[in-house]
């Protein structure tokens, strides 16, 4: 994402500053906003001391309650700090994945990651926690060695997350041999077979190199 100042007399920026010095107690020293398409627009805060803060202009659904939920759960997100009429989390500074690891490894990372979520089960209605709209670019890497989410707003309850995982990989990733990596990393802990038998029955067939449209006449 691009990153650019707002103007210094946006009525937005005053009211963000106010919120984080009247509700968190801490001082502003320059606030940026991050280029991003759609509704939810991110602002990153740099506080006067201190590491920076992510603002959120508004949390889709639930988003609050199940990003509390990953990280109470073991799956790295930003933690958040305020939630009203805007969202206030930790900015978390990393690397995206293909800087870091090779192409194979950072694909078969994503679905190591994939799996650890969907493994989520929440204790209020027994459904999964998962993401069927997430894709390489939504992870990072930090210097401590860990690997967050950094896109939460997309997360949502299921009763079968492998099927939200199939979506993801034949309308989000597409390409047959990352679809491969990620399985394998998501196979590490959960059974991917599920997945497969959902994919065929849209008209994909599985084979060694990942998912590919069946064009037999005959399927």
């Amino acid at each position: 994402m691009y990153i650019q100042p707002y103007p210094e007399n946006e009525s937005n920026n005053q009211s963000i500053i106010r919120i984080i010095k009247n509700e968190l107690k801490l001082n502003v020293k320059k606030l940026y906003r991050m280029e991003k398409k759609g509704a939810v627009k991110i602002w990153r805060a740099e506080l006067a001391r201190g590491k920076s803060l992510r603002i959120d202009n508004r949390a889709v659904g639930n988003s609050v309650y199940l990003q509390k939920l990953a990280l109470k759960n073991g799956v790295n997100v930003p933690r958040v700090l305020y939630y009203k009429n805007i969202k206030i989390s930790t900015w978390v500074n990393g690397e995206m994945l293909s800087n870091v690891f090779d192409d194979a490894n950072a694909f078969i990372e994503v679905g190591r990651q994939l799996a650890k979520m969907n493994s989520i089960v929440d204790p209020s209605t027994g459904r999964c926690l998962t993401n069927s709209d997430m894709g390489i670019t939504n992870f990072i890497y930090t210097k401590n060695k860990q690997i967050y989410i950094i896109d939460m707003n997309t997360m949502r309850l299921t009763r079968n997350p492998d099927s939200s995982i199939c979506k993801m990989l034949l309308k989000r990733i597409r390409d047959p041999e990352r679809n491969a990596l990620i399985l394998k990393g998501y196979g590490e802990t959960r059974d991917t077979k599920k997945i497969i038998k959902a994919a065929e029955k849209l008209n994909w067939k599985w084979g060694h190199r990942g998912f590919r449209k069946n064009t037999s006449p005959c399927a």
